[in-house]
């Protein structure tokens, strides 16, 4: 059996509703393939209340004062520990809806690639993260830098879930005793 890999599950959180249901399924199906998958926190600082809070700040801060706070929010606890996690991940799967944006699973992906290829980090060359991208953005239209920094782009979960599956399983496969 190999060993037990564990994936950073990044994608968009502030500009949707629905960040964590995805996330949710495909931990599920990392754990039934005898893997990890690693939630972002944004539950608490994109979740409801914390949507609350932002708006909040924005509503009784000036345009500066919030912006400073909001930074210094973000930095002290999201950022610092989105980095931990990628550090700690043995690679990232990465899902890009067409019509969402996305912010912060680029830096991820990005530090990732820099973590593997820059020639002065050879502890990380060793471990090659994988950078896997699930998109349902056509391949013309995806940004030349995410193609540059991803190991494989899959088009639906489907392609994902068949590739990984061969690749990846972890489980034990059943004997059939007759």
């Amino acid at each position: 059996m190999r060993k037990k890999l564990k994936f950073y599950l990044v994608g968009p959180i502030q500009w949707t509703e629905d960040f964590m249901n995805w996330r949710i399924d495909l931990r599920e199906y990392l754990e039934d393939q005898g893997h990890e998958g690693l939630l972002p926190w944004g539950e608490i600082y994109h979740g409801k209340m914390g949507r609350l809070v932002f708006t909040k700040w924005a509503k009784s801060m000036s345009r500066d004062d919030y912006l400073g706070r909001v930074r210094k929010y973000f930095r002290k606890y999201v950022i610092k520990w989105d980095i931990r996690a990628v550090e700690a991940c043995d690679g990232i799967i990465f899902w890009l809806p067409k019509d969402i944006p996305t912010v912060g699973s680029h830096g991820e992906c990005t530090l990732i690639y820099y973590l593997v290829h820059h020639k002065k980090l050879a502890k990380w060359r060793a471990s090659h993260k994988k950078i896997f991208v699930v998109t349902t953005i056509p391949a013309k239209d995806l940004s030349y830098w995410l193609i540059g920094c991803s190991d494989r782009i899959f088009f639906n979960w489907n392609e994902f879930k068949a590739y990984f599956g061969k690749r990846f399983n972890n489980k034990k496969k059943k004997v059939n005793n007759k």
